[in-house]
């Protein structure tokens, strides 16, 4: 599994939604396939294009191209915390692995709720492409 929860969360609840949203994510950094990355973001704003995504990916050396050690092959999220907001927003809250080391802890990505379905509202899903 690319997505590990700190606690398993409650069949059919919004943490398991987001929890499936960011384990999709997490497969498309894995397997560079943008446009499965894509379908996780809000289409309440205007996304990057397929295109600006892999640069960011591939040229750039991917979202946390700030580590040193992460790879998107090996990326992984351990201890996925979740919390719910009055304004009907969550955020999900995780340590970045690269395979079996440690990135870095507390790295969080947010989403929001669109026609019952949850979607990333992050930097990475709203234009922010890399460096």
């Amino acid at each position: 599994m690319a997505v590990v929860p700190a606690e398993v969360p409650e069949p059919g609840s919004d943490e398991e939604m987001i929890l499936a949203q960011l384990e999709k994510q997490v497969r498309a950094m894995n397997t560079l396939n943008p446009e499965l990355f894509l379908e996780t973001c809000t289409p309440d704003t205007p996304n990057p294009k397929p295109e600006q995504i892999m640069h960011a990916w591939t040229e750039l050396g991917g979202w946390f191209y700030q580590y040193e050690a992460f790879t998107n092959e090996g990326f992984n999220a351990r201890n996925v915390e979740f919390r719910t907001y009055k304004d009907d927003t969550a955020s999900s809250k995780f340590n970045v692995y690269n395979y079996d080391e440690l990135v870095v802890e507390g790295f969080s990505f947010w989403w929001a709720p669109i026609d019952g379905d949850w979607y990333s509202t992050s930097a990475t899903c709203t234009g922010a492409t890399g460096r």
